[in-house]
């Protein structure tokens, strides 16, 4: 059968063996999955339990399971519960029912249903977290670790797992960006979200979250570049002709490499392949732009003459890699960027520098040195 279908079993006065031999016939069939209703007669997990044990493949759905009969926690734990039975193949459907049944059946007064499933829909956490908390029981008690603390084990097994489900969620509700005090002594911490905003900054995201002239020239009245200004300022930074701003390094370095070498070789120092954060590498993003990555040189020691028995006919960029958050001490050596660019230019190649988030915002000596590397390499 193409595709993926349901079928639910629901007809007058069915009974609870007839609706197991539905199951399996619909199996047989190659219906994905089977969906049971709740009304008047049986209730839908204990069945659905049922189905679960008495096939192999179809899915078993409640549709729906009502949110005024049962409370979010029952849900929760009955969903969590078919799942397992069922070895993975539960779906939970959830809806409102209508005001007859509600009422006149479970004598739950029907009032805001929209509200009531809002406020239940949550539950598909609350699911995850009741799965992954009845597993770890399960795994205390194959492995001989206590959990039981009276006599009755039913009793004392969920009064231990409601704990653990409110531990979970409320380690949960303290995930998330946060604000915190550094106090590691690195006044640029990555893992801390680097430099922290100024007022005039965070004054700036307040003014852009509101309409603003994201990508309106205001001075011409026409559609403007949504990246103008920021590519206006890392100009005037750099002293580059021109810039274009993307997410990260990483995605800096494959366009580059990609539009500018990717039908030939790119030298690379063999001290300058790392991995920087985030698990990007060096050789990787290399290899994903298409380039062909030609080492010189050796871990601690690379030289200019290195570079130049490199280039051919097919190479296409000298690269020059910032080393991230390592240095290589002692006996180490590597060719100075104005002499890079000297060479690139005397052998009429393209230099790409991978400076490094760091110290591309380091503005007045960062703008300096560019600046002074482009003089010398004219």
């Amino acid at each position: 059968m193409a595709g993926t279908t349901g079928i639910v079993p629901f007809w007058k006065q069915y009974d609870r063996k007839t609706v197991l031999r539905f199951a399996a016939l619909a199996e047989d069939l190659g219906y994905d999955s089977i969906w049971v209703p709740e009304a008047w007669a049986y209730e839908q997990f204990q069945l659905l339990a049922e189905i679960a044990l008495a096939t192999k493949r179809i899915k078993v759905a409640t549709g729906i399971a009502n949110v005024f009969s049962r409370s979010p926690g029952l849900l929760a734990m009955s969903a969590a519960t078919l799942d397992e039975i069922s070895e993975g193949r539960a779906i939970l459907g959830l809806g409102t029912s209508g005001k007859n049944v509600v009422e006149n059946f479970h004598g739950v007064t029907y009032e805001k249903p929209l509200t009531r499933l809002r406020e239940t829909i949550g539950i598909k956490r609350l699911t995850a977290i009741a799965r992954s908390v009845t597993s770890e029981l399960r795994s205390s008690i194959r492995n001989g670790r206590t959990v039981v603390t009276n006599g009755n084990a039913a009793e004392s097994l969920l009064g231990e797992a409601v704990i653990r489900m409110r531990a979970t969620a409320e380690v949960e509700s303290q995930t998330g960006i946060k604000r915190v005090i550094n106090a590691t002594g690195v006044l640029l911490h990555t893992n801390l979200g680097r430099a922290a905003l100024s007022a005039a900054a965070r004054d700036a995201i307040v003014e852009a979250s509101r309409f603003c002239s994201l990508e309106y020239d205001v001075a011409t009245g026409s559609r403007g570049k949504r990246g103008a200004r920021v590519e206006s300022l890392l100009k005037d930074l750099t002293g580059a002709e021109d810039a274009l701003v993307v997410n990260n390094c990483a995605a800096a370095a494959l366009l580059i490499l990609t539009v500018l070498a990717s039908d030939g070789e790119t030298i690379v120092s063999r001290g300058e392949l790392v991995e920087i954060g985030g698990d990007f590498r060096v050789p990787d993003v290399m290899a994903s732009s298409g380039t062909r990555m030609v080492e010189v040189g050796t871990t601690n020691r690379t030289h200019l003459e290195d570079y130049r028995r490199a280039i051919n006919a097919n190479t296409r960029l000298i690269m020059h890699v910032h080393p991230s958050n390592y240095r290589i001490v002692g006996f180490a050596s590597s060719p100075e960027l104005a002499e890079l660019a000297t060479l690139a230019h005397e052998r009429r190649l393209l230099l790409y520098e991978d400076a490094g988030s760091v110290d591309s915002l380091f503005a007045v000596n960062h703008q300096q040195n560019y600046q002074r590397v482009w003089r010398k390499s004219k």
